[in-house]
């Protein structure tokens, strides 16, 4: 975990299996924004029926293969933080650098992109 003053990363990105890996997507300590991302309230219905992960939150690039480089095979919410199981997809190459940068460690982390439901 990275900490300062602002916000705190959770960089610990874990291999599951075969081009599976787990990641902490959000946490509730607050991110560089100051959002603060309550684990508990995530509501993932209309994502699980389109699961996406994309590269850089790239979801409406005009390459497909950046828009898309995997999917989410769940997200488990923890008190203090939401885990996504990532399955990077096989035979697209922006996929591939990227879950190579992962399994070396150079790319450590995710975030997800969100809709508020409330804020205050």
């Amino acid at each position: 975990m990275t900490q300062n003053n602002k916000y705190s990363l959770q960089f610990d990105a874990k291999q599951e299996g075969d081009r599976i890996v787990r990641f902490t997507g959000s946490t509730a300590a607050p991110d560089r924004h100051g959002t603060v991302l309550v684990p508990s309230g995530m509501r993932s219905e209309a994502y699980r029926a389109n699961p996406v992960i994309s590269f850089q939150h790239a979801e409406d690039s005009p390459d497909p293969d950046t828009a898309v480089i995997g999917r989410s095979l769940g997200e488990t919410v923890l008190p203090d933080r939401v885990e996504v199981l990532v399955q990077f997809e096989d035979g697209n190459p922006v996929a591939d650098k990227v879950l190579r940068k992962v399994l070396n460690k150079y790319l450590r982390g995710m975030s997800v992109t969100f809709r508020s439901i409330r804020e205050h």
